[in-house]
């Protein structure tokens, strides 16, 4: 085995070591405890020191005695900070993110390749158009293109009229901010289809939509409500596949396929 597999098969036990010890060595009354009483709860402890023992045992560096009080520490703080913050998604991502920062701190002191490994790889997608142009992709498709479908069936929206204030209206019942949500994450879904070459997904993705959509245009008076959500949605896959089709020709015009 190389170095550098050998260096990457550390950094894959340490996080596989944290996720066993973080989710399924942790019972759901620990969890519950560490928010009712934060730094005062007994279990929060006793849950770092079992993820900072399943870091050390995996490592397999019987000398980096240090991993224990570092892992220890550090996911002590971590999850009592995520205890006091609340239990939004955000919350809990920043709380992995943060877990993970450390973990890679300790697989690049553990691994002498490590550091290598890591700033060449940083270097590289750097110095990679293809990276920037996938990124520049996402992002327009996750922010400015909801902005242009949101501007684009505003006339759609002022025709809905009482429609849209009726307390029986979909509209009215429907998800603080759902749709906005839904159109980012299908036109990403969409987007990561093209790029792989996998369009019958995209079919698939229709489908679903247009099942779980079903029941919107069923009751008398709301067929304006149901043309206004089918529009959106195919200037949304419009959009995302034409975005995505444009990436990938672009890709192979710039000869880095």
């Amino acid at each position: 085995m190389s170095a550098e597999s050998s260096s990457i098969g550390v950094l894959v036990r340490l996080i596989a070591a944290h996720v066993v010890a973080d989710f399924v060595a942790q019972p759901a009354d620990w969890i519950t405890e560490r928010r009712e009483i934060t730094w005062r709860s007994r279990r929060l402890y006793l849950h770092g020191a079992i993820a900072a023992a399943a870091v050390y045992v995996v490592a397999w560096r019987w000398s980096a005695v240090w991993l224990i009080p570092v892992v220890l520490c550090s996911h002590v703080v971590i999850d009592g900070l995520k205890s006091r913050a609340g239990d939004s998604g955000r919350v809990f991502a920043l709380d992995q993110l943060a877990h993970m920062a450390v973990l890679l701190g300790c697989w690049m002191v553990l691994s002498t390749t490590a550091v290598h490994l890591f700033s060449s790889a940083v270097a590289r997608a750097l110095a990679d158009p293809r990276v920037w142009l996938v990124a520049l992709c996402y992002l327009s498709l996750f922010w400015p293109a909801g902005i242009l479908i949101g501007r684009s069936t505003a006339p759609l929206r002022l025709q809905l009229g009482q429609d849209a204030q009726d307390a029986d209206s979909p509209r009215a019942l429907g998800l603080d901010k759902a749709g906005l949500w839904i159109g980012r994450l299908e036109r990403l879904l969409i987007l990561t289809f093209v790029l792989i070459g996998r369009f019958e997904a995209i079919g698939f993705l229709i489908a679903a939509k247009s099942i779980l959509r079903f029941g919107d245009g069923g009751s008398p008076g709301k067929r304006k409500e149901t043309e206004y959500i089918l529009i959106g949605t195919l200037l949304s896959f419009t959009l995302a596949i034409g975005v995505g089709l444009a990436c990938h020709y672009a890709v192979r015009g710039m000869g880095l396929r």
